[in-house]
């Protein structure tokens, strides 16, 4: 396991020890160089803006991260070897759901720009599947909120926005 990550929203403490890589996804040079430097075989993404309403005072900075900045990181991926990425996406691609339980057959209606850069990313990773051969997976996480036992790793309570957390500190 290699982390890179720009830590402009991280810590160098949540990667446990686990070699970090400082930098940006869309440096296809760090991105190559870290792949091939660290022998790195498959790709498990969860870099993205998410803060909840953010994305309406700047949309084209979740497209630029969120979407732009993916696809750079598969195509420099891509060029050294890389065919499998698991993508952290969200239940927000569902929109309103048509009926609960939700399940993966419901039609995907996004309703934040937050939501539509999940349901683009997991359009592009599609795509790179039938041009390319690239094999993924998206996750569609519900509220994922909480840390380790130990709490040396996870959700930061005072900082998070998503439901659980805020309910927490509610009570």
């Amino acid at each position: 396991v290699v982390v890179l990550d720009s830590l402009e929203l991280g810590r160098r403490e949540a990667t446990l020890g686990a070699p970090l890589v400082v930098g940006d996804i869309a440096d296809a040079d760090l991105v190559t160089s870290t792949i091939t430097e660290h022998g790195v075989d498959s790709i498990v993404h969860f870099a993205a803006y998410k803060a909840a309403g953010e994305w309406r005072e700047d949309p084209g900075r979740y497209f630029s991260n969120n979407v732009a900045k993916t696809a750079a990181l598969v195509d420099a991926a891509r060029t050294v070897g890389v065919d499998k990425v698991v993508f952290s996406s969200s239940c927000s691609v569902y929109g309103t759901p048509e009926r609960t339980p939700v399940d993966e057959g419901q039609a995907i209606h996004p309703e934040s720009v937050y939501a539509e850069t999940k349901a683009i990313v997991e359009r592009v990773l599609h795509w790179y599947d039938q041009v390319h051969g690239l094999r993924s997976v998206s996750l569609r996480y519900f509220n994922a909120a909480g840390a380790s036992f130990d709490s040396r790793i996870g959700e930061d309570g005072t900082q998070a926005l998503n439901l659980v957390p805020v309910a927490f500190r509610a009570v």
